[in-house]
């Protein structure tokens, strides 16, 4: 469920383009949807997330400045629920991610948002939304070992 704010004058032409791509619109998940974002609380829970998606934010960026700083590069996003890291060697980040499960730490593989994958090892996505502020050290802490295995590997 998404939303646009459009000129009167425009509106019909995009509702077109939106009817010709889409002709199973859920109903039911846009009045839902609806509902919530018009009832008078839904702007305090917007700031009460943000604050929250903020602190958590702030406190990978600190975690990752203590144990990535010597694996990767990175930079703290402005907007968004992730961290993208570019590991200072390539590594097989799909591989990677069966051993961190193993480990109980889970991430997103860099490759798969590359046309050419293969030559792009060694990206991986971290969110921060879902994480426990508790957990986010010591699943990073994980992260950080398991990757300098591999890197002394190569």
């Amino acid at each position: 469920v998404g939303y646009l704010i459009s000129s009167p004058e425009l509106f019909p032409y995009l509702l077109k383009i939106k009817q010709a791509n889409d002709l199973h619109v859920n109903r039911a998940a846009q009045w839902f949807v609806h509902k919530e974002v018009s009832k008078p609380t839904f702007p305090a829970h917007l700031k009460n997330l943000q604050s929250s998606y903020r602190e958590k934010r702030n406190s990978m960026q600190n975690v990752l400045e203590q144990y990535f700083s010597d694996l990767a590069t990175w930079t703290q996003p402005s907007g968004g629920l992730f961290f993208w890291l570019k590991l200072k060697k390539q590594i097989d980040t799909l591989a990677l991610l069966k051993e961190a499960i193993a480990r109980q730490v889970a991430f997103v593989p860099g490759e798969p948002f590359f046309d050419d994958g293969e030559a792009h090892k060694g990206y991986i996505r971290l969110n921060f939304s879902n994480a426990e502020i508790g957990n986010i050290e010591k699943g990073l802490k994980i992260l950080a070992e398991l990757i300098k295995e591999k890197f002394a590997e190569n």
